[in-house]
Protein backbone atom coordinates (compact mmCIF):
# COMPACT_ATOMS: atom_id res chain seq x y z
CA UNK A 1 0.00 0.00 0.00
CA UNK A 2 1.70 3.39 -1.12
CA UNK A 3 1.59 6.64 0.62
CA UNK A 4 -0.82 7.64 -2.13
CA UNK A 5 -3.06 4.85 -1.14
CA UNK A 6 -2.86 5.60 2.25
CA UNK A 7 -3.78 9.68 1.93
CA UNK A 8 -6.51 8.48 -0.21
CA UNK A 9 -7.92 6.23 2.30
CA UNK A 10 -7.42 8.66 5.30
CA UNK A 11 -9.40 11.48 3.49
CA UNK A 12 -12.69 9.33 3.85
CA UNK A 13 -12.85 9.95 7.18
CA UNK A 14 -13.72 13.14 7.63
CA UNK A 15 -17.11 12.02 5.15
CA UNK A 16 -17.66 9.14 7.22
CA UNK A 17 -17.90 11.09 10.29
CA UNK A 18 -20.38 13.50 8.57
CA UNK A 19 -22.25 11.04 6.81
CA UNK A 20 -22.57 9.34 10.36
CA UNK A 21 -23.29 12.59 12.13
CA UNK A 22 -26.02 13.41 9.02
CA UNK A 23 -27.73 10.06 9.39
CA UNK A 24 -27.54 9.04 13.15
CA UNK A 25 -25.45 5.93 11.94
CA UNK A 26 -22.23 4.57 13.51
CA UNK A 27 -19.00 4.46 12.04
CA UNK A 28 -17.37 1.60 12.00
CA UNK A 29 -13.81 1.73 11.08
CA UNK A 30 -11.52 -1.12 9.41
CA UNK A 31 -8.16 -0.93 8.80
CA UNK A 32 -7.40 -2.74 5.01
CA UNK A 33 -4.03 -4.40 4.76
CA UNK A 34 -2.06 -5.03 1.79
CA UNK A 35 -1.70 -9.07 2.04
CA UNK A 36 1.96 -8.76 2.25
CA UNK A 37 1.73 -7.04 6.01
CA UNK A 38 0.06 -9.60 7.20
CA UNK A 39 3.64 -11.85 7.23
CA UNK A 40 5.56 -8.85 7.92
CA UNK A 41 4.76 -6.53 11.79
CA UNK A 42 7.17 -3.91 10.79
CA UNK A 43 5.67 -3.18 7.22
CA UNK A 44 2.31 -3.33 8.95
CA UNK A 45 3.15 -1.04 11.81
CA UNK A 46 4.68 1.38 9.11
CA UNK A 47 1.20 1.27 7.00
CA UNK A 48 -0.82 2.12 10.07
CA UNK A 49 1.13 4.80 11.40
CA UNK A 50 1.35 6.66 8.37
CA UNK A 51 -2.60 6.20 8.04
CA UNK A 52 -2.73 7.29 11.63
CA UNK A 53 -0.82 10.28 10.97
CA UNK A 54 -2.59 11.38 7.69
CA UNK A 55 -6.13 10.82 9.57
CA UNK A 56 -4.76 12.88 12.19
CA UNK A 57 -3.75 16.13 10.17
CA UNK A 58 -7.09 15.50 8.76
CA UNK A 59 -9.81 15.29 11.67
CA UNK A 60 -7.39 16.65 14.32
CA UNK A 61 -10.68 17.15 16.57
CA UNK A 62 -12.47 14.04 15.57
CA UNK A 63 -12.12 10.53 16.86
CA UNK A 64 -8.63 10.24 18.53
CA UNK A 65 -8.97 6.84 18.86
CA UNK A 66 -8.58 6.47 15.04
CA UNK A 67 -5.34 8.14 15.08
CA UNK A 68 -3.92 5.59 17.36
CA UNK A 69 -2.26 2.16 15.68
CA UNK A 70 -3.51 -0.32 17.96
CA UNK A 71 -6.74 0.46 17.57
CA UNK A 72 -6.17 0.18 13.85
CA UNK A 73 -4.66 -2.89 14.54
CA UNK A 74 -7.61 -4.59 16.39
CA UNK A 75 -9.39 -3.95 13.57
CA UNK A 76 -7.57 -4.54 9.92
CA UNK A 77 -9.15 -6.92 7.91
CA UNK A 78 -7.95 -8.66 4.80
CA UNK A 79 -9.65 -6.80 1.34
CA UNK A 80 -12.14 -9.80 0.63
CA UNK A 81 -13.83 -9.76 4.39
CA UNK A 82 -14.34 -6.44 3.74
CA UNK A 83 -18.53 -7.48 2.03
CA UNK A 84 -18.65 -10.43 4.31
CA UNK A 85 -18.24 -8.13 7.62
CA UNK A 86 -20.20 -5.33 5.80
CA UNK A 87 -23.23 -7.21 5.28
CA UNK A 88 -22.73 -9.09 8.64
CA UNK A 89 -23.13 -5.55 10.59
CA UNK A 90 -25.67 -3.91 7.82
CA UNK A 91 -29.56 -3.45 9.47
CA UNK A 92 -31.68 -5.83 8.60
Amino acid sequence: MGSSSIIAAAAGAPYALRFGKVFDAPVEVCQLTPKKANDNPELLKRVIERYCKSVGQLIPEGHPDWCESAFHLERRVAVDQVIHRARRTSPE
